[in-house]
């Protein structure tokens, strides 16, 4: 991608929108997940509902501090290692994490 391209995408999302963005293997939907609206909003054009919760996607573990609890999980130094990939990762959520993310 084109840096306007990026630099547009991150203005639609810091403002609440919704991008559709490329990824290995489909398109997949995209928004802030700390904007409980725009999640919404992807919920509802995906027709999902709030209870099944949804895969947060991140260059980096510390976008998701706060929100998942590494301490309890085994293979820790694995998760960090394939940082960043196209690997998924079960992790479990803190407290804090938001109702709308967990489900």
């Amino acid at each position: 991608m084109k840096a306007w391209q990026i630099n547009k995408a991150v203005g639609i999302i810091s403002k609440g929108g919704i991008i559709a963005y490329p990824t290995e293997a489909v398109y997949g939907l995209g928004c802030s997940a700390h904007i409980s609206q725009a999640v919404d909003k992807i919920l509802w054009i995906k027709s999902r509902r709030r209870q099944k919760g949804l895969i947060l996607v991140g260059t980096d573990i510390d976008e998701f501090q706060g929100w998942i609890d590494l301490e309890y999980v085994k293979g820790s130094e694995e998760i960090m290692c394939s940082w960043p990939g196209p690997v998924t990762w079960i992790i479990p959520a803190r407290r804090t994490a938001p109702e709308w993310i967990t489900g």
